[in-house]
């Protein structure tokens, strides 16, 4: 066949496939006119996909070649025709669509009993001779008895004068499922749900010996309502006309390739694993958005040989677009789709019923039969399910007991084979971190809060304690590994007792200067850290990074590693300049030791973004944060804790520049993935809220401020307390939130609180103690108790340029607080040098249009016009309305104050 000639060929055997056989011919005629080569080139192509379509090409090719001819011939029926002809009881009144079965038309009750809407679909596939019209009534009866809510109903049925059957079928208002699914963007829980509808009809149906052969997204509807309807059960035998009426007689294909059985194409019998594959094949597209196979610009023959001879790929390696992440596919629902869609029908789902059962135990975090039933399997499930609660713990300490009489039982062996005992002693720590782990950046697992699950895990202790004690490396690494499990769910004492436990064994065995003494000695101080002892974290990591030193390891991760933990906790001290001068250090030492790709260095640029925040430094930390998530995406390859942690960190960055619809993106896309890893009442989600509140409370949309803030306030008292640092800073959003809805009682005593909280256990000078103390004095202010108001200012003015350097803008925030006190105290002079000092630093640090330079206009202007300096406040106004509309709704109050403002400078400059 000519190259130019090929385009043609295939557009018009592409339509013609799709045309019902009189309508075939008559198109083939049409579209070839008078080019009898193209015409020939197309009967010979079409004739050779009969002969891969039938086995009766191959016993009788000139019968079925002269058919082919004759419909060639014969001229295409006039669907619309049918419309106004009555067929039974029923007027048809539309043409609803067309197939290549046949038609389906809308049509109502014509007999006066009663108002009703039906679909009548006409079946062309074949005239029915009168010996086979008695079976095909027995056939319909048997139909018409399947009674599910999710199947359509056939009502009747019966053939034409002119020798087709006819169905009358309830009339569906409906979307097929592809077209459904696509438009509502549904998530994975919501697929299964809805995929499960479909399987209950679907077993109703095998209940009563129907199977529905030709299963396809356009035979299942789903309604308005989000009900599924499934369409023409049972009509592909209904109308094949067999000689033998067994269940799995075949005759005629009448099927969909792309979503048919091997063993339809064979010819083979049907069984209900039939159905059990097209079902297989329509939940691998609807999840991945795709069909196992491309189909695409291929003959129906090479459809059939895929679908014949090539293994699909799973899914997680399959998907193209939608909501759904190949990690969420991944494992338990790679194997069951898989298994439906096997080649061999006695391979896949013996039922329905067991499909469903799989379904149901992946939905539970149950094992799931699709899966190899290996102990390991079933062990990680058993986990997987019980990230609540004491389950959990009890699943952790069988597996520490069976541990235990691992290593028992294999002291020679591992006296033999060091380094085997090393590796599963490593094994042993990352599966149990796995379980536990929220934050270790090598993991993505929950991390449970329960009384009871801590008093399990240090009764694994006293096993390990009992058992262990004489094999040291496998001891120090199950001591340790519980330790940081207890850490996890805050148990800090029980976690500390722990690791004191491992770091005595590991002194005793290998020194106190050894690498492994060192390792254990971070990890105390990041539990010291945690708990807010500041100075003994600082004392032990110090003391690792020195063994490690002293040992000349000068280049290593490890070392890097040690260097990233005492820069995290200098920050977490406030201390955030010498913070970023030390994550610089360890940034070397990645890039020296040749870890420039090492999840651990993109950790640690991580928490180096997040200093940088804190310090005003936005580029860099926008540059940094990027870097990340970018890694953290590509390395994850699906949703992660710490991918949700840095689209935190964005949204914290911008609204830091005032660009809130954009932060707020951020932190909601944070928001659900931890909610998707963690669940919906996990403490980790309280900093992404405790950003919202206040990102709310600035767009002064308070209702959603004041809810975010309770949530978070809720999950830290439930994880640390009503007298942690935790809920302080949470406190301290609502209190925010108070103030600004002028409810100053309330805020004040809840201001109170957070200082006593903080006074006790922070250092006089830190950060967190300088916020509280800020909004303490704004409350104050607010109340006319200036005088106070003017002490706590000043005295945040003193910690915020100790931390963060005499030209911070969040000093200039202090200044302008100041300033503002000192208007009121009728201080113009120093005040007017404040609000000049603020605008200076804020034109250095921030962008042009943010709000913090709007508000500092707006309140130097107050002050000028006490001062009768009409024309610099008007010019100041001016500025600061314009500020004020690029960052705010046009219905914000600050906008409304401001502009009365310059409506009263206008008078006094027109007087």
């Amino acid at each position: 066949m000519a190259n130019e000639n090929w385009a043609k060929v295939e557009t018009i055997i592409d339509k013609a496939l799709t045309l019902s056989e009189p309508e075939r011919g008559a198109y083939i005629e049409k579209a070839c006119k008078d080019d009898q080569n193209l015409k020939g080139e197309v009967t010979q192509l079409l004739e050779s996909i009969f002969a891969s379509e039938s086995k009766k090409w191959l016993e009788n090719p000139s019968e079925l070649k002269g058919g082919f001819f004759k419909d060639i011939a014969e001229e295409p029926s006039d669907s619309e025709s049918m419309i106004g002809q009555t067929i039974g009881s029923y007027t048809i009144t539309k043409l609803l669509g067309e197939g290549g079965m046949g038609q389906v038309y809308l049509a109502e009750r014509s007999d006066g009993s009663f108002e009703h809407q039906v679909a009548i679909k006409i079946i062309r596939e074949g005239r029915v001779t009168k010996t086979n019209i008695e079976r095909f009534r027995q056939e319909q009866n048997i139909l018409a008895g399947l009674n599910h809510p999710g199947i359509a109903k056939l009502f009747d049925g019966g053939i034409t004068d002119d020798g087709f059957p006819y169905l009358v079928m309830e009339y569906v208002d409906g979307v097929p499922i592809d077209q459904f699914c696509i438009n509502k963007k549904l998530s994975l829980q919501q697929y299964i749900e809805l995929f499960i509808k479909i399987l209950e009809a679907i077993r109703h149906a095998h209940e009563n010996l129907v199977v529905h052969r030709d299963l396809k997204p356009g035979n299942i509807l789903i309604t308005p309502n989000g009900d599924v309807k499934i369409l023409d059960f049972g009509i592909s035998k209904l109308i094949a006309i067999p000689e033998d009426q067994s269940l799995t007689q075949t005759q005629t294909r009448l099927l969909t390739p792309k979503y048919a059985a091997p063993e339809q194409i064979k010819q083979q019998p049907i069984t209900t694993a039939t159905d059990i594959y097209s079902l297989g094949i329509i939940f691998y597209q609807l999840l991945c958005q795709t069909l196992p196979f491309d189909f695409e610009n291929i003959s129906s023959y090479e459809v059939e040989q895929l679908v014949l001879n090539q293994q699909p790929p799973p899914p997680s390696t399959n998907v193209v677009s939608g909501n759904i992440t190949p990690h969420q596919l991944k494992g338990d629902l790679d194997a069951i789709i898989l298994k439906a869609i096997r080649k061999e029908p006695e391979e896949r789902y013996r039922g329905i019923s067991e499909l469903l059962d799989d379904l149901n135990n992946y939905q539970k975090g149950l094992p799931v039969s699709a899966q190899k039933g290996t102990t390991f399997y079933r062990t990680k499930k058993f986990f997987n399910r019980h990230k609540k609660g004491t389950a959990v713990a009890a699943g952790v300490l069988l597996l520490i007991f069976s541990l235990v009489g691992f290593y028992t039982n294999r002291v020679e062996a591992e006296r033999k084979q060091a380094e085997l005992s090393a590796a599963q002693a490593e094994e042993t720590k990352d599966f149990l971190l796995s379980i536990f782990n929220t934050t270790n950046p090598e993991f993505a697992s929950y991390s449970g809060n329960d009384i009871s699950a801590k008093t399990l895990l240090m009764n694994g202790v006293e096993e390990v304690d009992a058992s262990l004690w004489d094999q040291p490396s496998a001891y120090i690494e199950l001591i340790s590994s519980i330790g940081a499990a207890l850490k996890n769910l805050t148990a800090y004492p029980s976690s500390e007792e722990a690791y004191e436990k491992a770091l005595a064994k590991s002194e005793e065995h290998y020194g106190t200067d050894h690498p492994q003494t060192a390792s254990l000695l971070a990890e105390i101080a990041l539990l010291k850290r945690s708990q807010g002892q500041r100075e003994e974290a600082e004392k032990l990591i110090i003391d690792s990074i020195e063994i490690l030193e002293q040992k000349n390891i000068d280049a290593s991760l490890s070392l890097a590693n040690k260097y990233s933990i005492y820069a995290f906790t200098k920050a977490y001290q406030g201390e955030y300049s010498e913070a970023l001068n030390i994550f610089q250090k360890a940034d070397s030492l990645y890039l020296a030791s040749n870890n420039e790709e090492s999840l651990h260095r993109f950790t640690t640029l991580d928490n180096r973004a997040e200093t940088a925040i804190r310090m005003g430094e936005y580029e860099e930390a926008e540059k940094y944060l990027y870097d990340v998530l970018n890694f953290y995406q590509n390395y994850y390859k699906g949703p992660h804790f710490n991918i949700a942690q840095t689209l935190s960190s964005l949204g914290a960055l911008y609204a830091n520049t005032s660009e809130y619809g954009k932060s707020n993106e951020y932190l909601y896309q944070s928001i659900k993935m931890k909610k998707e890893l963690l669940g919906e009442d996990h403490v980790d989600l309280s900093s992404t809220y405790d950003r919202l509140a206040l990102n709310y409370r600035e767009l002064n949309e308070l209702d959603k401020g004041e809810k975010f803030a309770r949530q978070s306030l809720k999950l830290n008292e439930g994880a640390h307390g009503e007298n942690s640092i935790q809920y302080a800073e949470t406190l301290n959003n609502l209190a925010l939130i108070q103030l600004d809805r002028n409810q100053l009682v309330e805020a004040k005593s809840n201001y109170e609180h957070i200082i006593t909280i903080k006074e006790e256990l922070l250092e006089p000078t830190h950060t967190s103690l300088g916020i509280a103390y800020y909004n303490y004095a704004s409350v104050l202010q607010d109340l006319g108790a200036l005088t106070e108001a003017k002490n706590f200012f000043e005295k945040t003015i003193e910690i915020d340029k100790a931390t963060y350097g005499p030209t911070h803008p969040g000093v200039a925030i202090d200044y302008n607080a100041l300033a503002s006190v000192l208007t009121e105290l009728n201080e113009y002079e120093r005040a007017d040098s404040l609000f000049s000092l603020s605008l200076s630093i804020y034109q250095e640090t921030l962008p042009p249009t943010h709000y913090r330079i709007g508000q500092n206009l707006v309140e130097h202007s107050k002050l000028l016009y006490i001062k009768k300096q009409y024309t610099l406040a008007q010019d100041k106004l001016n500025k600061a309305i314009d500020i004020y509309k690029q960052s705010f709704r046009k219905s914000d109050p600050r906008i409304e104050k401001a502009e009365k403002l310059l409506d009263k400078c206008n008078e006094q400059i027109k007087t």
